[in-house]
C-alpha cells in the first residue's frame, strides 16, 4: 500500500515490462504501440517532451508481458495494415479495436504475465480490495473480478491477476481465482 500513499514505483522482474497504448485526445485514431522494461510513467513523459509532440499522449491499454520485445513485433506484425509509416510505431485504428486484437493475441501467445497472491483486504461497501503478492499488495476494483462475484471473495483466496501500474501505486485488473482458491493464506 506504500505505493499508493507515497508514489513510490514498483520494481520490474528482469525480462518482464509494458506493452502499451497511447493516443492523443485531438486525435484518438492515432495510436502507437510500444514497450518498454522502464517506468511507464515515465516512458510516456518522454514520449510526450519529444519536439514533434503537439498534444501530450496518454496511455489507453497496457499490458504487463513476460517478453515485452516478442510481445512488441507480434503486435505490430498483427497491426501492420493500420500502420501510418513503415519506420514508427504509429497505427491508424481505434484504440478500443486495436486494444481488443491485442488482448486477444496475447491471451494466444501466452503473452500477459500473470502474478498470484491472496485477497488481503476487502471494502465490500466502497467496492474494492487490495491483493497482497510476493512484491507489493495491489489495489483492485470489485469490475476486475473475472468469473467471481463479491459473495464469493473472501480475505485470504488466492487469485491471479495482471499488474497495471497506475499514477496512485500498483493495480491488479483481470482477477481470476486459482485452483487453490478456496485454501486460505
Amino acid at each position: 500500500m506504500r505505493f499508493f500513499i507515497k508514489g513510490d514505483e514498483l520494481p520490474l522482474e528482469e525480462g518482464r515490462g509494458h506493452l502499451y497504448l497511447p493516443s492523443t485526445r485531438s486525435d484518438r485514431s492515432l495510436i502507437k504501440i510500444g514497450q518498454t522494461q522502464r517506468s511507464l510513467l515515465k516512458r510516456v513523459e518522454e514520449i510526450n517532451r519529444a519536439t514533434g509532440v503537439v498534444d501530450p499522449f496518454s496511455p489507453r491499454s497496457i499490458w504487463f508481458v513476460a517478453d515485452p520485445v516478442g510481445a512488441e513485433n507480434a503486435v505490430h506484425e498483427l497491426l501492420n495494415e493500420y500502420r501510418v509509416r513503415v519506420d514508427r510505431e504509429f497505427f491508424r485504428i481505434e484504440p478500443r479495436e486495436a486494444s481488443g486484437k491485442i488482448s486477444e493475441l496475447l491471451r494466444k501467445m501466452d503473452g500477459e504475465a500473470r502474478l498470484s497472491g491472496y485477497v488481503k483486504l476487502m471494502n465490500t461497501d466502497k467496492r474494492y480490495g487490495f491483493i497482497k503478492a510476493a512484491d507489493s499488495d495491489y489495489f483492485f476494483h470489485i469490475s476486475e473480478l473475472q468469473g467471481l462475484e463479491l459473495p464469493d471473495i473472501q480475505i485470504g483466496n488466492q487469485v491471479t491477476f495482471t499488474r497495471l501500474d497506475t499514477r496512485l501505486g500498483p493495480a491488479a485488473a483481470d482477477v481470476r481465482k486459482t485452483r487453490e482458491f478456496d485454501k486460505t493464506a
